[in-house]
């Protein structure tokens, strides 16, 4: 019982010395991992069962393996210590409480990615690169991602008002552009590459597939340029004042936990 205890805190005490280790140990070879992945991706060996750097992932894989084991073996359902059950229901409770856990996303990508021990399943690999959603653990308190997602809704009708001025701007540039030159024009052969040629001129990402040929298809360009220029700052500012109010939140917040 003191190993098991032992094992428990290991991987589901996040207060206890022992379990900072091991979270430190397995965020290191998750690196590791990732890392000698895009080594060999990079080298090209990626196919080779016999080099070195094969060798080593898997016995970085090994111990994920037996990471993940002990980390569903030590999981305690916390119904055990509010009810008071016969063995045979708390071996079905441990059971059917150790298969929802294991079943949870994280675990089920940690699960996916040691499978990838076996060489038919080596494809399963590449898995690896989610094991860094384990990130997502920081924020359980938190919830900054809420907080995001409810700033965003709560702003919602200065979005609207963007992306409703967005749209209009790619469709009268687009329509404008389209009836100026869609008959002399070698790319511009529908309205769809009008509306095409109006968000990549709005956006300033200007791909240069699409160049206005005469006069008057320079100067709608300049209009939709100068238009665009306007719209990004509108959804930088709309963007900027949605963060800082969520950072504000996040402030008050520490502070009235600290009181």
């Amino acid at each position: 019982m003191r190993l098991f205890a032992t094992i428990h805190a290991a991987f589901h005490r996040p207060e206890t010395t022992i379990y900072r280790w091991v979270n430190g140990t397995v965020w290191l070879l998750i690196f590791l991992s990732v890392g000698l992945f895009a080594l060999q991706v990079g080298l090209g060996v990626i196919r080779l069962q016999d080099s070195t750097l094969a060798v080593l992932d898997d016995v970085i894989l090994v111990f994920f393996a037996v990471e993940i084991s002990l980390r569903i073996l030590s999981y305690v359902p916390p119904e055990l210590d509010i009810f008071d059950l016969s063995e045979p229901a708390r071996l079905r409770l441990h059971l059917r409480g150790r298969l929802r856990f294991l079943m949870t996303p994280l675990n089920m990508i940690d699960l996916f990615t040691v499978l990838a021990l076996v060489p038919e399943l080596r494809g399963l690999r590449a898995l690896r690169l989610l094991r860094l959603l384990r990130t997502a653990k920081l924020f359980r308190y938190s919830r900054p991602f809420a907080r995001i997602a409810r700033g965003f809704f709560e702003n919602r009708l200065p979005f609207w008002f963007a992306f409703s001025l967005l749209g209009t701007e790619v469709l009268l540039g687009g329509l404008s552009i389209w009836l100026v030159e869609g008959n002399s024009h070698p790319h511009i052969q529908s309205l769809g590459d009008g509306f095409w040629w109006a968000l990549v001129t709005i956006t300033t990402v200007g791909f240069g597939d699409i160049t206005p040929m005469t006069d008057l298809g320079r100067a709608i360009g300049g209009v939709v340029m100068v238009g665009g220029m306007f719209t990004l700052a509108l959804f930088a500012g709309i963007v900027g004042h949605v963060f800082l109010n969520i950072l504000i939140s996040l402030r008050e917040e520490q502070y009235r936990m600290a009181d």
